[in-house]
């Protein structure tokens, strides 16, 4: 996070989109491995679970990517 001032009454804020990043690669991957264990259990519910939180965590981690300067 970078906190700059152009001018005595401004101040710019800006932030990488790190934490986005992180939260988003944590979530794709206890999603998917949410998937592979419920595959191995043939638990149908589980296994949708994990894809959302799967897919959720790409999505994060894909905007933050977009969001980074």
């Amino acid at each position: 996070m970078k906190i700059r001032s152009p001018s005595p009454h401004v101040l710019e804020l800006t932030d990488s989109g790190n934490l986005l990043l992180w939260v988003g690669a944590f979530g794709f991957g206890f999603g998917f491995l949410a998937i592979f264990l419920a595959v191995a259990q043939h638990l149908v519910g589980a296994g949708l679970i994990g894809a959302v939180l799967g897919v959720a965590g790409a999505v994060c981690s894909l905007s933050s990517r977009a969001r980074a300067f």
